[in-house]
C-alpha cells in the first residue's frame, strides 16, 4: 500500500486569454440541454439507485415494515414510539415537566436504549468491514429480524396479558427489542439512489420528496 500526501492530479494548464474567448464561443455555439432530457436525468437519481446502496423496492419494503412494527408497538407498548424519537422526546419533557414520571420514565428508557442501539449498530457495521466480512448489510437486518421475532415471541407467548401494564416491567422487557430492531434499521438504512433517506421517520423523507417535485416542475418550466 502506497501512502502519497499529495492526491494524484492532471498538471495544471494556465489557458490563453485567447483560448477561454474561443472556448467561451464554442460552448454558447452548442445547442442546450433539451427540457424533457434534464428532467429525466433528474428523475433517473432518484429512482435509479447507486450500486452501494439499497434498491427503491428495499427501500418500499423497509418503509412498509418500519410502519407495520411501529403501529403493532404503538398499540402494545401504552403509545410508545420505537422508530420516530421525536414523539418520544416530546412526551418525555411533557412528563418532566408535569412530574409524572410513569409518563416520562418509558419514553426516556427509549431514548437511551435507540441512541445505544444506533451506536452498537454502527459499531458491528465498521467490525463487519474491518474484518472484509460479505454481505455486511445482510448480518445487520438479520439482526433486526432476530430482535422483531424476540418482541413479538415475547409479547405473544413470555408475558401474560395481564401483567402487560405501562406502569409494569414488561414494557420495559418488550420495549427493548422493539426499539433495537429500529435503532438499527434507522442508523444503516439511510441511502437510495445517492438520496438521503429514512424508512423509520418519514418527516425528512416526505420534505425531500415534496421539495424534489418542486424542483422536476420548476425544471420542466425552464
Amino acid at each position: 500500500c502506497i501512502h502519497r500526501s499529495e492526491p494524484l492530479s492532471a498538471p495544471s494548464a494556465h489557458p490563453s486569454r485567447a483560448g477561454l474567448i474561443l472556448a467561451a464561443s464554442l460552448s454558447a455555439s452548442m445547442p442546450s440541454e433539451p427540457r424533457t432530457r434534464r428532467v429525466l436525468r433528474h428523475v433517473h437519481v432518484w429512482f435509479q439507485p447507486d450500486t452501494d446502496n439499497a434498491s427503491a423496492a428495499v427501500t418500499v419494503l423497509f418503509a412498509m415494515l418500519g410502519g407495520y412494527c411501529e403501529a403493532i408497538a404503538f398499540t402494545q407498548l401504552f403509545e410508545l414510539f420505537i422508530g420516530p424519537m421525536s414523539g418520544n422526546t416530546v412526551v418525555f419533557a411533557i412528563g418532566i415537566g408535569r412530574g409524572d414520571f410513569a409518563l416520562a420514565g418509558p419514553r426516556g428508557a427509549a431514548l437511551g436504549i435507540f441512541t445505544g442501539g444506533v451506536f452498537l449498530g454502527a459499531m458491528l457495521r465498521h467490525a463487519l468491514r474491518r474484518h472484509n466480512i460479505p454481505h455486511a448489510a445482510s448480518v445487520l437486518f438479520a439482526c433486526e429480524a432476530s430482535l422483531l421475532l424476540v418482541f413479538f415471541a415475547l409479547g405473544t407467548y413470555a408475558i401474560p396479558e395481564e401483567e402487560q401494564s405501562p406502569t409494569g416491567y414488561s414494557e420495559y422487557v418488550l420495549m427493548i427489542p422493539a426499539v433495537l430492531s429500529m435503532a438499527i434499521q434507522t442508523g444503516n438504512f439511510r441511502k437510495v439512489g445517492g438520496i438521503t433517506i429514512s424508512s423509520t421517520v418519514m418527516t425528512g423523507t416526505i420534505a425531500q420528496f415534496a421539495t424534489e417535485i418542486a424542483n422536476i416542475y420548476d425544471m420542466s418550466r425552464d
